[in-house]
């Protein structure tokens, strides 16, 4: 009797035909990958939209602000015209016209603060060429005026004007960066998304300074 063991009914297994990683693995690990790399993309991309958007914000404000202030130095300006109107009425030679300009223009710079730097700038100037014509007037009749009320007049009025141009700089130095974050990248795109419109400049009045000065009545 042939009890000997059939080693050919028996196959070993042949490891060498199955890969130890297979192509299901390595697809998973690579969509993992992925979606990795797509998340942080995704939160910097967050991030960097968020920083973007409180950095107009900041800007924004600090326009605002500087506004403000153009209009405080414009509106103590204009403020300062009633008394100077009266101080003229009170001496024995009358301009009335000339009175009822500087009082309109005054009144007109005061009903548009708040509005945009356009209508400040050119309210502004209808007030500076008013208050020239007055400088022109008393200048031909020094005698019609309380000659140290008048230069304590000029000398608050060459200060008001001093004060306006310092903040009109200081305003369109704001702008300027506010204005190339909102045009660009990738400021834009959070500027049109939330509504971040370029600011106005304010136009230089070369009249203020030039034609305002005090009276010399020696």
């Amino acid at each position: 009797m042939n009890d000997e063991f059939d080693n050919s009914s028996y196959d070993e297994p042949n490891y060498n035909n199955k890969p130890i990683i297979t192509w299901r693995f390595i697809a998973g690990v690579i969509v993992a990958i992925v979606a990795i790399v797509l998340v942080w993309k995704t939160c910097s991309f967050i991030n960097s939209c968020k920083d973007t958007y409180n950095e107009l914000v900041t800007l924004q404000e600090n326009v605002n602000q500087a506004k403000s202030d153009v209009e405080a130095a414009m509106q103590r300006r204009a403020e300062l015209i009633p008394d100077m109107v009266e101080t003229l009425k009170a001496s024995d030679k009358h301009d009335e016209k000339l009175y009822a300009e500087l009082s309109s223009a005054s009144d007109s710079l005061l009903n548009v603060i708040g509005d945009n730097p356009e209508e400040l700038s050119e309210a502004n100037h209808e007030l500076t060429l008013a208050i020239n014509r007055m400088i022109v007037f008393v200048r031909q009749y020094p005698d019609i005026v309380d000659k140290e009320k008048y230069s304590k007049f000029m000398v608050q009025l060459e200060g008001s004007v001093n004060r306006i141009l310092v903040a009109r700089n200081n305003y369109n130095e704001v702008v300027v960066k506010y204005n190339e974050k909102v045009r660009q990248y990738p400021g834009i795109i959070i500027a049109k998304i939330f509504g971040f419109d370029v600011a106005e400049y304010f136009e230089a009045d070369f009249d203020a300074k030039k034609e305002l000065n005090i009276v010399n009545f020696d």
